[in-house]
């Protein structure tokens, strides 16, 4: 899976960490003024990190992530 952040992609493998979870990734990465993902809705600093998180905090974002989608403005197409 990759993610494009800037000029660099970056590139996880769920299988290299041995940790079940997946990135919520959805392939769409596109930061805003604020640097959140709006395809995931994580922060920059949450998509560098999810590498080095644990099953634990990793579920843990999951449910952050589902409060923002909850909470969020849904797209608009112009």
């Amino acid at each position: 899976m990759a993610a494009f952040i800037g000029h660099f992609c970056w590139e996880f493998d769920v299988s290299e960490t041995g940790s079940k979870i997946a990135s919520p990734c959805v392939s769409l990465c596109c930061l805003d003024e604020d640097d959140v993902c709006m395809g995931c809705l994580r922060h920059i600093n949450e998509i560098t990190g999810w590498h080095g998180m644990n099953d634990d905090e990793r579920r843990e974002l999951l449910v952050v992530l589902e409060q923002r989608r909850d909470e969020a403005d849904p797209p608009k197409c112009k």
